[in-house]
């Protein structure tokens, strides 16, 4: 992908109506990114419809083949796995097409498309990786992980973390089965089917969570450049959007509200009032919020974040830091 000088970019967001894809709309929206065309696809169950963007109304067209792309700079892609993979090997296949930013897990399982994040990759790597043509993001608690330990330079120390995660970490299938459970619960008719999880009023370990929490810590140590010496069980909540993480380390309690309280894109939460207790207080929130408690002999931190947002928001800074001539305004 090679943009004229001066021009802004031509953008396709694919899965512009599904929970991921909303929010990249909605963040480009909000920060005003400029653009030389924005176009909108989803599938054809989706559209069409028409979402307001910047005080305009944009078609959501139905997308049928990676040719609908043509023309583009760049191609967000927010699908699921299986979709993903489908337009990433179709546009590898041929001779020229957009600059892929993939928010799916696809690019990390199936091609050697670079980890990046903002805080964690230097921007000015960003125009030279995107030769390759792809780039893969991290997965929100992988990304929040790395940018935690990084902030607290705490490399020779074991780190205990417990993530847990809302039902948006599985889609629209995961929310709308966490609702209709909940609904029936509270109506006295749940009724859970032999080998299904009961959601509703329930927290539970994943049976793949031993697979995700290694999957996580790769990215987490992909992203930091080294391995951390990290212990990480992952957990789910009857939350509809948000994601709790805790962590514990050996590390003076002042010294890491210090490195924290400079850390880009986390904001700490010193006073000891009801604020930012819970998930449902992060969302909307671009920072990484977090409370730092002495525990010795070190301290556990209580971290909040809206994991739809930090899903996307590494998206739109690769797509500020590959404009011509101009800087990402994120951290």
């Amino acid at each position: 992908m090679s943009a004229a000088p001066g021009r802004d970019l031509k953008l396709a967001i694919v899965g512009a109506t599904g929970t991921v894809g909303a929010r990249l709309v909605e963040l480009i929206d909000e920060r005003r990114f400029p653009y030389a065309e924005l176009k909108l696809f989803a599938s054809a169950d989706s559209a069409p419809q028409r979402i307001e963007v910047g005080g305009n109304e944009l078609p959501v067209d139905a997308f049928t083949s990676a040719a609908d792309l043509a023309g583009f700079d760049v191609a967000f892609l927010a699908l699921p796995e299986h979709s993903a993979a489908e337009i990433i090997k179709a546009v590898s296949a041929a001779s020229s097409g957009p600059l892929l930013i993939d928010l799916s897990p696809a690019a990390r399982s199936i091609s050697r498309a670079p980890l990046v994040a903002p805080g964690l990759t230097p921007r000015g790597e960003i125009a030279r990786l995107a030769a390759g043509g792809i780039f893969a993001l991290p997965h929100p608690v992988a990304y929040v992980l790395a940018t935690l330990l990084k902030a607290l330079d705490a490399r020779a120390e074991f780190v205990a973390a417990t993530a847990i995660l809302g039902a948006s970490y599985g889609g629209r299938e995961r929310l709308a089965g966490l609702i209709t459970q909940s609904a029936n619960l509270m109506n006295a008719q749940l009724s859970v089917g032999e080998g299904e999880i009961q959601l509703a009023f329930n927290v539970f370990v994943d049976p793949r969570e031993a697979q995700t929490a290694a999957e996580l810590g790769s990215q987490a140590a992909s992203l930091l450049g080294y391995k951390p010496s990290m212990a990480l069980l992952v957990a789910q909540a009857p939350t509809l959007h948000g994601t709790a993480l805790a962590l514990s380390a050996r590390i003076d309690c002042y010294l890491a509200r210090r490195k924290l309280r400079e850390a880009p894109g986390v904001l700490l939460v010193e006073d000891e009032g009801p604020q930012f207790r819970g998930v449902v207080d992060a969302v909307g929130e671009d920072a990484i919020l977090v409370r730092v408690l002495e525990r010795p002999p070190g301290v556990a931190l209580w971290c909040l974040f809206d994991s739809a947002r930090l899903a996307v928001l590494p998206a739109l800074w690769v797509a500020e830091n590959l404009r011509p001539g101009s800087g990402s305004t994120l951290a």
